[in-house]
């Protein structure tokens, strides 16, 4: 099933030098920057708005950044005084920021990127924060980074920053983008008028967010990625436990930080709705977006100790992510995240003796493409796998029998059938009939083959039925065609040469 999710594009404005008050209207006394945000202001480092309000939840790009960690270290003066050097490929002479960019890299504070570009209207991540404001901080301090380890480019400017408790608690991982709040709550932490505050460290983000493992799990047809440092992950059936063995978790009994298990969609989609409607009496939605062709559902789940968990939506398949005892920590919160994005669905289209199907009542069997789930309805079902590119939706294989083909018990369901032939595979005859239905079930096309039960001259059939259902069941009016009929003929073509009777 098809789930359209939201894109929350960030929108970044410039900062305008408009005198405001040190209170902002959407900046009450108990937000978490209000002292920092009060400071800025105050000393003339950032001014708020026209409208009063200083917009702390707004992201900041690298030339403002650079701008404002410039003139609040060496003042206008200095920054006047490196005129217009052109610095970089896409910093133009009548840039607004090239002096505070000139500047800023006069002072070593910036270098840019390996093509001499350096990105004025990027948003800048955590790391490269640290860089520039690290760097402006130890200005003329040769021993500041003594001792520090430089195992990757920005380790030892988190560092210095975590030594100086200067990491707001806000900041999640390496590439969290930085807001305008922030920003205040850095350069705050880092003067002398700032009481000692929580702050992060580098041993908590390095926990680990860019030494990465990838896990590749056949039977479920999945592969995703996780911390180095964890074990391996262990396979239980449809269920895969991994990470750090969290003893007080699961009411007091522990067991290991995340589990994943491949979970059904309408299932997963109703729960969601229910969250997003409120229904839910412990559960509230985090956050939803799509990325990777994959839509990206993250909620919180209450309990003893705060359940983080997401759904990743690929076609009609779902995987269920469970971090156990995560809803306080959004380090380890964020790290879900990450490894939600890491998932991926292996592409699954051949039969390859995978998953071997035995009807022992009527003595036939088949083998299906690896990956298929078998779903308990009225007659024998398989939901078979879809490929990752594909725009299909559900694919079914229907298997029935009944006493006697005229009786229609082995001819579910029923539609309305545009082409019959008669064709044999494997020596065993069939009537193929291909068709489709517009009414309330959505069917949009199906192929069947019956055969009369050899031996018993007709009087038992079985029928093999694939459908095909649309993205949305609830309109009525038919959806136009979802899949291309020879691409995916070929698949079903491999299904039936495997079937045998005995």
């Amino acid at each position: 099933m098809y789930i359209k999710s939201i894109k929350l594009l960030p929108f970044l404005a410039l900062f305008l030098s408009v005198p405001a008050n040190a209170d902002f209207n959407d900046v009450p006394s108990h937000h978490i920057n209000n002292a920092a945000i009060s400071y800025v202001q105050e000393k003339g480092i950032v001014q708020g708005y026209s409208d009063g309000t200083f917009r702390p939840d707004q992201e900041i790009n690298r030339a403002e950044f650079t701008k404002i960690v410039t003139l609040h270290k060496f003042g206008q003066k200095m920054v006047d005084m490196c005129g217009s050097r052109m610095m970089f490929s896409d910093v133009s002479n009548d840039s607004w920021y090239l002096k505070y960019i000139c500047r800023a890299h006069d002072a070593n504070l910036i270098n840019g990127y390996p093509d001499n570009t350096f990105r004025p209207s990027n948003s800048i991540n955590f790391v490269e924060a640290a860089k520039i404001i690290a760097n402006a901080n130890a200005f003329n301090d040769s021993s500041a980074f003594d001792g520090l380890e430089t195992n990757t480019w920005y380790e030892q400017y988190v560092r210095y920053l975590a030594n100086k408790e200067a990491i707001p608690v806000s900041i999640n991982s390496f590439d969290n983008i930085i807001t305008r709040g922030d920003m205040a709550e850095i350069i705050y932490r880092l003067s002398p008028e700032s009481p000692k505050r929580k702050s992060r460290s580098f041993e908590e983000f390095n926990w680990n967010t860019e030494s990465m493992s990838i896990y590749k799990n056949e039977e479920l047809g999945i592969k995703f990625s996780y911390p180095k440092s964890w074990d391996a992950p262990i396979s239980n059936g449809s269920e895969i436990s991994f990470g750090p063995f969290c003893e007080t978790c699961a009411e007091g009994t522990g067991e290991s930080l995340m589990h994943i298990s491949e979970v059904d969609s309408d299932n997963a989609i109703n729960k969601l709705a229910d969250i997003i409607n409120n229904k839910h009496e412990y559960a509230k939605l985090v956050s939803n977006y799509r990325k990777n062709n994959y839509d990206i559902f993250i909620w919180e789940e209450g309990g003893m100790c705060g359940y983080r968990q997401a759904y990743v939506f690929n076609n009609y398949r779902a995987i269920h992510i469970s971090g156990i005892c995560l809803g306080d920590d959004p380090i380890k919160s964020a790290l879900l995240k990450r490894i939600a994005e890491t998932v991926e669905f292996e592409s699954i289209t051949s039969p390859q003796n995978e998953v071997h199907y035995q009807n022992e009542e009527r003595n036939f069997s088949l083998e299906l493409p690896r990956g298929t789930r078998e779903v308990n309805w009225e007659t024998t079902r398989f939901n078979l796998p879809v490929e990752n590119d594909s725009n299909l939706n559900e694919k079914f294989l229907i298997i029935a029998t009944g006493a006697n083909e005229t009786s229609g018990n082995c001819r579910p369901p029923m539609f309305r059938i545009a082409e019959t032939e008669n064709v044999n595979i494997n020596g065993i005859n069939y009537v193929k009939e291909s068709g489709s239905d517009g009414g309330m079930s959505q069917l949009w096309e199906s192929i069947r083959y019956v055969t009369g039960y050899p031996n018993y001259s007709g009087s038992v059939c079985v029928s093999f039925t694939f459908t095909l259902h649309s993205t949305n069941r609830d309109v009525l009016e038919p959806p136009p065609a979802l899949y291309n009929k020879e691409e995916e003929s070929k698949v079903f073509d491999e299904i039936m040469e495997s079937v045998k009777f005995d």
